[in-house]
Order: structure tokens, then sequence, then C-alpha cells
């Protein structure tokens, strides 16, 4: 992130997937085993700002399937509790270009990480992103997000 991460989130982190790690992802899995739904809106009560209820309403069933492969694949590792301890100073450095896509409504990753970068990179194209949620690559506008990147990567 571009922005430190707040200290609530970064006591919940630490609680969940510092040495409790392992413990945390296993009662995830056995829970989205067990009650898929309700562990898919708890998952996306912290990757967006809108009403869960209706964000899941307007998730195709390959959108559904992706969250719960997401959670069943996923491992944190040390990684996360790198990422929130990690601080960016300087970004001016940043000479290269450098896309930022970012959705309006992620709970997870405030949009103002996308302004700060594109305030402070030179070389920055800014992208937002009306995606519901912090998952930016499914929903409907998932083939806008591939077109951007491949666009981007071209250029």
């Amino acid at each position: 992130m571009a922005t430190d991460w707040d200290e609530h989130t970064k006591r919940r982190a630490r609680v969940g997937f510092g040495r409790a790690e392992k413990i945390t992802w296993a009662i995830m899995h056995l829970m989205l085993k067990l009650f898929p739904t309700a562990m898919v809106k708890a998952l996306l009560r912290d990757l967006t700002v809108l009403d869960v209820d209706e964000v899941v309403k307007r998730m195709s069933p390959g959108d559904l399937d992706f969250i719960k492969r997401l959670i069943l694949t996923s491992q944190s590792g040390s990684g996360f509790m790198n990422d929130i301890e990690h601080s960016v100073d300087n970004l001016a450095a940043i000479t290269k270009p450098v896309l930022v896509m970012f959705s309006p409504n992620d709970k997870t990753v405030s949009p103002k990480n996308a302004y700060r970068v594109a305030s402070e990179v030179a070389t920055c194209e800014l992208y937002e992103v009306p995606s519901d949620t912090h998952l930016i690559w499914i929903g409907k506008s998932a083939k806008d997000v591939w077109q951007k990147r491949l666009a981007f990567l071209r250029a």
C-alpha cells in the first residue's frame, strides 16, 4: 500500500495472521466447506464498502466460484505481516510508467492509495474501475480491467 495501514487492521492481522496463521486458514477452509455463502459474505465484508448482500446478488456463479477458490488456495505466510508493517516513502523517485487501477468501493485498500501514487509519480496513469469490491479482476468490469492492462503493457 502507498499509505500506512490503520492500527485496528494491524492488530487484527497480527492476531489472525501472525503465529495463528495456519489455524486461521484451516478454520476459514472448514467454514467455507460447511457454510460457503456465509464465508464468502464474511470475506466480502472486508473487501467492499457496499452492502454485501447486494454485491453477492450481482455476482455471477463464476465470480462466486472464484472467491471460493481464492479462499481455498490462499495462504498469507509472512507476506501479509510484512505488508502491514511496510512504509512507502519516496514515490517521486519512480520514473517508469505506472498503471494504478482501483475501485472506489474497495474497503481493503482505500482509494487514497491510488490518489497518492498518482499525485507523486509523474508517469502514473490512474484507472478507476467501477467494481463493487477490491477484487477488480472479477465482475462486470473484468474484461475492461484485462484490456486496460494489456493496452498499458503494449504501450
